[in-house]
């Protein structure tokens, strides 16, 4: 189960996702590049972010996720001053920060989705997501 965006904040900070340790040293274009090489990863994040999107509009509500996107953002680049991973990470962590949410809220029930649990356990990990993922077709 994906943790609500205060979850995520909490573990952050308390250094349970070890963001900084993480990009300390890390070639964060490579890093960007893997990502970016991968049509299997890049259509598995669009379809998570459209589905989170989709319920987003049927609560009808805010999602509180702008300050786990910037302590994520902050993290990054206080660790690479690369702006580009940084807003990259930001952006996982609003999607994660999103279906934490929703999958939280009471009128929403079940809600699960593959690649955004991935992202999530990648982090956890201390791992930045890069392609191959799971059930992937591309080597």
């Amino acid at each position: 189960m994906i943790p609500t965006p205060s979850e995520i904040e909490r573990a952050i900070d308390s250094g349970g996702v070890p963001l900084r340790e993480m990009f300390a040293s890390a070639d964060c274009d490579s890093l960007l590049d893997l990502r970016d090489s991968s049509s299997d990863f890049d259509a598995a994040w669009q379809a998570a972010h459209k589905t989170t999107e989709k319920i987003r509009f049927i609560l009808n509500e805010p999602i509180p996720t702008t300050t786990l996107r910037e302590l994520a953002f902050k993290a990054v680049f206080d660790a690479t001053e690369h702006h580009d991973l940084a807003a990259c990470v930001s952006d996982d962590f609003g999607l994660i920060g999103c279906a934490g949410y929703v999958s939280s809220h009471d009128s929403i029930d079940g809600f699960r989705d593959a690649t955004i649990e991935w992202l999530w356990q990648e982090y956890s990990d201390g791992r930045l997501p890069i392609p191959p993922m799971p059930g992937s077709t591309e080597p």
